[in-house]
């Protein structure tokens, strides 16, 4: 499987994002006191089996088994392909779980030979430990009125890398009669990271989660610092029977005083419903993530914000505001991110909406093509080096500043914002300021394909380009539109270009350029 290098951000900003599909890793037995093999095919759930020869047959089984080993020894469970409808496992520290290995041969491959974890409709899949890895395997059909539809991490920190989580969903709470809008449900339709979790969370594929009544369609984070790194976050959803507002962040939420690291992820195509925020991105009440080098591209907020959505307070009906924590508490870091075809209900703020109180650092961002664009009050928001080609609209109160940017889809201030040296669409006042428009490098592209074909197993279109038609370098990891719809390419392919999604009703597409800068404008600089 094919590295994505996301080359747009990475020309500008400069730094690359380094997304990846779930990859086939070799197995070493090496670091294991012990290891346990387990296989439908053949496997037997007795004490004597666990062997390559003579399998285990089911993983809760297995999981049993693993207490027998000696304490100071760490335990493998290798898990042969298959469909293991085992809801509820719970996984225990110091045992890991491999995923996607050959019946038999015991030859791994995470695509071709595929470990399914199935909650089978009827609960969630897997309940998270501290010291446990869990790799290699496909988690699906999770059904859960709680938290995590897939996995649960409450208060625990595994490590959960190259796995697939496809098809999960946390329900509506029972009974569920909110006295107001905004109250908390089941967040997370495929992770919740509750309660200190510090999880590492890499290289997985999130497609087509959802919560019925919650928020994070992907991914909840509430009160927590996870590590959530090179992810493919691709058509979750939040909020499909919520009649009460209490379901933002489509693909991921950061709630409550959390500290995430959001690095490297392609986030695309999320959705909120029923009036909820932050289509891509939702963060709220007092967290702090850093959100690095991701892509965020044709996502949809119902309400505010169709990539992301940043607020300080919660919402509050009939209680007193909280009073902000101090600077060094309190801050929303956002660095070399790329944002395209974002959009909202309400086409104000496609590319984010910033407000209630909150506090923010923008520094070397690319947003163009959102519908809408940058919706900005009651906020404190130093930006930086950013290329701004979305209307910006700044509301009072708050502190704003704009410094060596450009700022070229239309600047609306409703109150004092300092901008200098910056590029602006008309004259701007302020230290250094240009109306002179920068020359970019010419190097997008459209086409009309012959054919696009979905891979529903890896969940992506590949289209079948003319004859002699000549590719950008590196097209990996850029945004590409096809009519209204924005996707991202996840590989160059002889004769044409794999991309994230199915899209295979389309022909045309056009991939944008990168907005690459040709040469500097005076007082700009980057």
């Amino acid at each position: 499987m094919r590295r994505i290098t996301c080359a747009a951000a990475m020309l500008l900003a400069g730094t690359p994002c380094a997304a990846r599909e779930p990859e086939t890793q070799p197995f070493d037995k090496a670091p294991y006191a012990r290891v346990l093999y387990v296989s439908q095919a053949g496997g037997a759930d007795t004490p004597q089996a666990g062997t390559m020869q003579a399998p285990l047959r089911s993983v809760r089984y297995a999981l049993t088994r693993s207490g027998d080993a000696e304490p100071s020894g760490r335990i493998a469970i290798v898990v042969a392909e298959g469909n293991y409808r085992e809801p509820n496992l719970a996984l225990k520290p110091g045992v890991d779980l491999y995923g996607g290995f050959q019946a038999g041969t015991w030859r791994r491959d995470v695509v071709e030979f595929a470990s399914v974890l199935d909650g089978g409709g009827t609960g969630r899949v897997l309940i998270g430990s501290d010291a446990a890895r869990l790799d290699g395997f496909r988690l699906r059909n999770g059904r859960v009125s709680g938290p995590g539809g897939a996995l649960l991490c409450d208060g625990v920190s595994p490590t959960i890398t190259n796995n697939v989580f496809e098809n999960n969903r946390t329900l509506t709470p029972r009974p569920w009669n909110p006295k107001a809008l905004h109250e908390d449900a089941n967040d997370g339709g495929a992770i919740a990271c509750n309660n200190g979790c510090r999880a590492v969370v890499a290289n997985n594929l999130f497609v087509r989660n959802a919560t019925e009544t919650g928020r994070g369609g992907a991914i909840a984070v509430n009160r927590s610092s996870p590590e959530i790194r090179e992810n493919v976050v691709l058509e979750n959803s939040a909020g499909l029977a919520d009649p009460m507002r209490s379901s933002d962040g489509g693909g991921i939420s950061i709630y409550d005083h959390s500290r995430p690291l959001l690095r490297d992820n392609l986030i695309i195509a999320n959705r909120t419903i029923a009036s909820n925020d932050g289509g891509g991105i939702f963060v709220a009440l007092w967290s702090s993530p850093v959100i690095q080098s991701n892509v965020l591209a044709g996502n949809y907020g119902d309400d505010d914000g169709g990539a992301l959505f940043v607020g300080g307070q919660k919402h509050h009906y009939g209680t007193p505001k909280d009073v902000p924590p101090p600077a060094g508490e309190f801050l929303v870091t956002l660095t070399g991110n790329l944002f395209a075809g974002n959009r909202h209900g309400s086409t104000n703020s496609g590319t984010m909406r910033v407000t209630m109180e909150s506090r923010v650092r923008m520094t070397g961002n690319l947003m163009v093509q959102n519908p809408g664009g940058l919706n900005l009050q009651a906020s404190d928001i130093a930006a930086e080096r950013n290329t701004i080609l979305d209307p910006v609209h700044v509301r009072p109160p708050g502190q704003v500043s704009f410094a060596n940017s450009i700022l070229r889809g239309g600047f609306r201030a409703d109150g004092e914002v300092a901008v200098r040296h910056c590029a602006t669409l008309e004259e701007t006042a302020g230290e250094g300021n240009t109306n002179a428009a920068p020359k970019f490098a010419d190097d997008g592209a459209s086409w009309v394909a012959a054919k696009a074909v979905y891979d529903a197993r890896h969940f992506r279109t590949t289209f079948t380009l003319p004859p002699g038609t000549a590719l950008p370098a590196h097209p990996e990891g850029r945004p590409v539109r096809f009519g209204d719809r924005w996707s991202v390419v996840q590989s160059a392919v002889p004769g044409g270009l794999a991309v994230w999604g199915d899209l295979s009703a389309q022909r045309w597409l056009e991939l944008p350029p990168s907005y690459t800068l040709k040469e500097k404008l005076p007082g700009v600089e980057f």
